[in-house]
């Protein structure tokens, strides 16, 4: 009876180690995806103010669908726009746009956007109120998804 009180306790000690380190692992991660959105975010208000556009607002429902996107495209390897961005998205929209990127930085994909004038398009549009962002970073590469939200 003792040696299965041990055995238990240990086997709990060992399983409760192991839980812990991923969930830290991935509080750390959100926490560097807060910032990245943060820093993107104030990329895309200062260049719009370069064009006199009015800034953006964060959208979590955007945010959550970027996100997401941006973690498949990290996982295929491949940039592929969503063909149904409107999916999931309700009625509150009348445009929507998507910018994708990989790159070694944040800073490199920013400048690789704003050097294209499909995605600068997308950045500057007047008619764009409402902004979500997604960022992987995996092995050395940053997979990126703007979305961009003109609201009814």
């Amino acid at each position: 009876m003792k040696m299965h009180r041990r055995l238990f306790l240990v086997s709990f000690i060992v399983c409760g180690l192991m839980t812990t380190v991923p969930l830290e692992r991935a509080s750390a991660q959100t926490n560097s995806e807060v910032a990245y959105r943060s820093q993107v975010l104030q990329f895309v208000n200062e260049t719009r103010a370069q064009y006199g556009v009015k800034p953006l607002e964060p959208d979590a429902v955007l945010t959550a669908a970027a996100q997401k996107w941006a973690v498949h495209i990290s996982n295929v390897e491949r940039l592929d726009h969503k063909k149904d961005l409107g999916r999931g998205m309700g009625n509150t929209w009348t445009k929507l746009g998507e910018n994708l990127g990989r790159g070694e930085s944040i800073e490199a994909v920013y400048a690789a956007w704003m050097a294209s004038p499909r995605h600068l398009a997308n950045i500057v549009d007047p008619a764009f109120d409402s902004f979500g962002f997604g960022v992987v970073s995996q092995n050395g590469d940053f997979w990126m998804v703007q979305r961009f939200k003109q609201t009814r």
